[in-house]
């Protein structure tokens, strides 16, 4: 978030870029301003939860962005450099919301790869255009697009990130696809933009192959670019800086007058909650995640190897009789609360009860409306020892929580101030602190 937070900081700051056209000038004296509009990696992040501070992205908002920046000038071109989706269950509803929201082209993503037949599935139904040179699927894919928007031609390119297990040869064949579809959409283009998933426009590609064929005017990469904290000029070429999951919109303002290119501008838009979120698309993901997906309840992996295989639920009120000071001592931490936590948010949803309610990871089921906390709960903690009778294990024998449990949840990503030494004395039993 800290590094998201370094790119807004640089939000609205003009960057001096000269983009020279590989055709030469534009005819005619009047200008020509164009306007690129920019996201990669979207990973299926539908909407923010508000876990771990994150409020930023949401396709609802970036709708109303997309909108309003269309609206600014209409000569606009929308792509994504790709990773649409984390999960092929979302492919459906985010390639269609895209193409509601008139992205003229999708790349290739590593993760995108790993469940290809349901992305070009999901791309072709919706009418989503996917820029690739090595694949050949029918209505979807193209080898690379040249639109002509506001009188200049912008051309559009994808290298991809490649499958694992690919061979030299094979390899080698895909990056001379690549290099074909290149060049033929370099020599028709004014403008090209690179999609780079797959890492090609390297500093040595740039000064050395590229020069050769023709550089490409703007690089859009995926999350290793969001580390930049603004963009890079390595020759005629601007690589700009990305965000993830959609937090921001990139936008590049061109404007090309024949014997003077004047610089384009760069910034970066904020997906915050200043933004309004766009109704109709808000509706469409909250059906989308209200529907029943019990898939998601065993998404996650949320035992150490030593737990047990076969999952039953141990309601925490099962406990209690002969535990009464360790249920006393949970009852009070935000883990007892945390299936309270949605009901109040509105969010009792797969998504978030997988992390939620220990309930729910163990049936697929939970409790609309329990008499008692519920949450994450003895049985998250201590099923390695679950079931045992009245007589409960031996007084003498101490079982140690392994603390890799917490981390199923507390990812990088939904807790990022996560720290074990800090965060386990808060939920931890008085005769343990």
């Amino acid at each position: 978030m800290n590094r998201l937070m370094a790119i807004c900081s640089v939000a609205l700051a003009s960057v001096g870029l000269i983009l020279v056209s590989a055709a030469g000038t534009q005819s005619g004296s009047s200008s020509k301003s164009i306007r690129i509009i920019y996201t990669n990696d979207t990973i299926g992040y539908l909407e923010p939860c508000g876990c771990g501070g994150r409020y930023q992205g949401g396709l609802a908002r970036r709708a109303t962005v997309i909108a309003r920046l269309v609206k600014e000038n209409p000569n606009s071109l929308i792509v994504e450099s790709g990773n649409l989706s984390d999960k092929a269950s979302k492919l459906p509803l985010v390639a269609k919301l895209m193409a509601d929201m008139h992205y003229d082209a999708v790349g290739i993503g590593e993760v995108d790869a790993g469940f290809a037949d349901d992305f070009f599935k999901a791309t072709s139904k919706c009418g989503l255009k996917v820029v690739d040179a090595t694949v050949v699927d029918g209505s979807s894919v193209v080898p690379y697009l040249v639109r002509k928007i506001g009188g200049v031609k912008i051309g559009v390119v994808s290298f991809g990130k490649t499958a694992n297990g690919v061979g030299v040869k094979q390899l080698d064949n895909l990056r001379q696809s690549f290099r074909d579809a290149y060049e033929r959409a370099r020599r028709q283009s004014d403008i090209l933009v690179l999609l780079d998933q797959g890492g090609i426009a390297t500093k040595e590609w740039l000064k050395g192959e590229a020069v050769q064929i023709g550089a490409p005017d703007i690089v859009i990469g995926g999350i290793l670019n969001s580390v930049m904290p603004r963009e890079q000029v390595i020759g005629r070429t601007h690589i700009v800086p990305t965000s993830v999951q959609g937090k921001l919109v990139g936008v590049i303002d061109v404007s090309l007058i024949r014997g003077q290119l004047p610089p384009p501008t760069l910034k970066m838009v904020p997906v915050d909650k200043s933004i309004p979120e766009d109704e109709a698309v808000r509706k469409q993901i909250g059906d989308f995640l209200t529907k029943p997906q019990p898939a998601l309840s065993m998404s996650l992996n949320f035992r150490t190897p030593q737990a047990r295989k076969v999952r039953s639920y141990y309601d925490p009120e099962s406990c209690k009789a002969c535990h009464p000071n360790e249920y006393e001592d949970w009852r009070k931490t935000n883990h007892a609360k945390a299936l309270q936590t949605l009901r109040s948010k509105d969010r009792l949803i797969p998504e978030c009860l997988q992390c939620h309610s220990e309930e729910f990871r163990q049936t697929g089921k939970y409790t609309a409306a329990p008499a008692i906390h519920a949450g994450v709960e003895c049985a998250t903690c201590h099923a390695t020892v679950l079931p045992h009778g009245i007589e409960g294990p031996a007084s003498t024998v101490t079982h140690k929580v392994d603390a890799k449990i917490c981390l199923g949840c507390h990812t990088s990503e939904r807790s990022p101030d996560y720290d074990e030494k800090t965060y386990l004395p808060t939920v931890s039993h008085k005769s343990k602190r």
